[in-house]
């Protein structure tokens, strides 16, 4: 499945937080600051700001965790992703499967760090869940939000691009 432009460059700003900051790790908390920051005129990032969850707030939520860091400033790029942030990129194509969507935008990214099976991480074989693995979901709660809210409301902004969509397109075909 493809990605959109701007979903690849969640993740790569969500990996950029994460070494600004001087994590050993990329973890789902970086991905939500990174929707809102790449999103911030777009309808996802909209729906973050209409709910107080800023890119700037999450970060320093993070920052009250105990989350390792690297003291060299010289980090490479080579981070490695906690469970919740690889459970969320394997679960955002799902939902645009799920959604008949042919491409994973920000908004399945959003719908995934919601997704209840988030809770119940299972992994692979070794793969053991720690204590930050539903950190996106716990910062929204932080932050006055539930993920239940931000699912419902994903799921209408996608329903309402939908419907405009196909208006468009009967327009198109009626002339």
């Amino acid at each position: 499945m493809f990605w959109s432009e701007t979903a690849q460059k969640a993740m790569y700003i969500a990996k950029f937080f994460a070494k600004r900051s001087q994590y050993t790790t990329v973890n789902s908390g970086h991905v939500l600051a990174a929707l809102h920051n790449v999103d911030y005129v777009g309808l996802f990032g909209g729906l973050l700001d209409e709910l107080g969850i800023y890119a700037k707030k999450v970060l320093e939520n993070i920052d009250q965790t105990n989350f390792p860091k690297n003291c060299n400033v010289d980090q490479s790029w080579d981070l490695s992703w906690t469970l919740g942030a690889v459970q969320v990129t394997k679960i955002a194509p799902q939902k645009a499967a799920m959604l008949n969507h042919p491409t994973v935008s920000t908004g399945h990214l959003l719908l995934a760090i919601c997704d209840s099976r988030m809770a119940d991480l299972q992994g692979v074989p070794g793969d053991v869940p720690d204590e930050h693995t539903l950190l996106a979901a716990e910062i929204i709660g932080q932050l006055g939000a539930s993920t239940y809210k931000v699912e419902k409301q994903t799921l209408k902004i996608f329903d309402i691009k939908g419907k405009i969509l196909k208006k468009v397109n009967s327009c198109i075909l009626d002339l």
